[in-house]
């Protein structure tokens, strides 16, 4: 386990947001997270678990304890009939793991190749994109209690899994560190389905005139369609999606569709409840703010995406302000609170 002081932090975080940590802990082996929590440091300072730096915006310097966990494998942990159970460690790159299980045949997460967040993040925000998301296929999600420090385990059913969200990312907030997800995929046969039915991947097939026969095929697919849509982060500095989707009630809906009676929407299912979801990024276009810089700040609006904020030199500041302007202009059209995907560290 290394301890720094003082580092920057702008090269753990795809925003580049140039903020410093008071304390850096890099930690290797799983064991030594309980070492760190039994340290005073811990005990006397606040603390951030760092993941894959994708989905967060520092907002200060912090005189507080920045961990960033770098415990990587997968395995097999046994099959049963046409189907296998996979342990993967919270740290691996998640569009890695989906290479790999494509590599070897499993299917059931090919759509979700390159979205860039780490394994342990994708079930705490069940991440979802072309028709699939996570909850799909997690069996169960190890994580350690920051209360107790004790080890749990949650089946897929106490996950409370719903769009975009899960039992981690609102009632255990802040209470948690996912260590090990457990998936149920299967395995690739003559009898695979792929999930093609999204708008995009239709059209890209039309356009091309292929059809994908295989999980690597898809994946294949929806990695052209991303590269095609969303900024390569290597170049451009973003945090990808900025603003999650909203969902609003039927009665809403209702009041929204006399004015505006083209928007995209779909049914959806939030805790059981069946809701509208609405599209942030067409709400923000149709507000004027695509491909826009805001005011006189370095923050602007992807020119093929109004969902994504790039970055020129910004600080903080600057994205905060972006990020209030644009949910100000959508609220006052829509009626529509837009709330940040990305975690505000403050």
């Amino acid at each position: 386990m290394q301890i720094e002081n003082n580092v920057e932090l702008k090269q753990y975080n795809t925003l580049q947001i140039p903020v410093k940590a008071k304390y850096f802990v890099v930690i290797k082996d799983e064991s030594e997270i309980f070492d760190i929590m039994k340290k005073d440091l811990w005990k006397e300072n606040p603390h951030c678990i760092l993941n894959w730096g994708s989905n967060i915006l520092f907002t200060q310097d912090f005189d507080w304890i920045v961990v960033k966990i770098e415990t990587k494998w997968k395995e097999l942990i046994k099959s049963e009939n046409n189907s296998v159970f996979v342990e993967v460690a919270s740290w691996e790159n998640w569009s890695d793991f989906v290479q790999w299980s494509c590599e070897n045949n499993y299917c059931g997460i090919e759509n979700l190749i390159d979205i860039p967040w780490n394994v342990g993040t994708a079930p705490v925000s069940n991440i979802w994109a072309y028709g699939t998301e996570v909850s799909d296929v997690v069996y169960e999600v190890e994580w350690i209690d920051l209360n107790s420090w004790e080890k749990k385990i949650y089946k897929k059913s106490e996950c409370n899994f719903g769009y975009r969200t899960s039992i981690f990312k609102y009632n255990l907030r802040n209470q948690f560190l996912v260590t090990k997800v457990r998936f149920l995929l299967y395995i690739f046969d003559n009898n695979y389905s792929p999930n093609i039915w999204y708008k995009d991947i239709q059209n890209y097939m039309s356009e091309k005139w292929i059809n994908p026969e295989t999980p690597g095929d898809v994946a294949k697919i929806v990695r052209k369609i991303r590269a095609d849509k969303l900024p390569d982060w290597h170049k451009i500095w973003t945090a990808w999606s900025f603003f999650s989707n909203p969902i609003i009630t039927f009665d809403e809906w209702g009041k929204l569709e006399k004015s505006f009676p083209d928007l995209s929407h779909h049914e959806c299912v939030e805790f059981g409840e069946k809701k509208m979801k609405l599209s942030a990024g067409q709400l923000i276009d149709q507000c004027g703010l695509k491909w826009r810089r805001i005011g006189n700040w370095t923050a602007w609006t992807y020119q093929k995406h109004a969902l994504i904020l790039v970055n020129e030199w910004w600080n903080a500041d600057d994205v905060l302000e972006a990020m209030h302007y644009i949910q100000k202009c959508v609220k006052d059209k829509f009626w529509v609170e837009l709330v940040p995907e990305v975690v505000l560290v403050k």
